[in-house]
């Protein structure tokens, strides 16, 4: 891996939810890991509806491989700076022990 395109930083989450007094549902996000990152857009879009801006779009996000970060499914998700991104799926580098984790995302508005 060529940690030279590894040039953000990332900060990994786990959501949290737990229940309120009334029931309702309380999401949270805690911390799991901050790992250099390559963030790579793969596709996006952007529209105007009722007018408002929306845009979505969908990137890969290229993390080392770490234990601590082994776990990552689509209950995480990424952020980079001010860009959060839900969690697709990760796939980590082919072989015994991955050396990388490519993690496919959906930008969050």
């Amino acid at each position: 891996m060529n940690a030279g395109r590894l040039d953000s930083k990332a900060l990994i989450q786990r959501r949290a939810d737990t229940r309120a007094g009334d029931g309702s549902v309380v999401t949270t996000w805690r911390d799991v890991a901050m790992v250099p990152a390559g963030l790579k857009y793969l596709s996006g879009s952007k529209t105007t509806e009722s007018n408002q801006r929306t845009g979505e779009a969908e990137a890969t996000i290229t993390i080392r491989y770490h234990s601590s970060v082994a776990g990552v499914d689509s209950t995480h998700r990424v952020k980079i700076g001010t860009l959060a991104f839900e969690v697709i799926e990760a796939i980590p580098s082919p072989g015994g022990r991955p050396e990388r984790i490519d993690i496919r995302g959906r930008r969050i508005a």
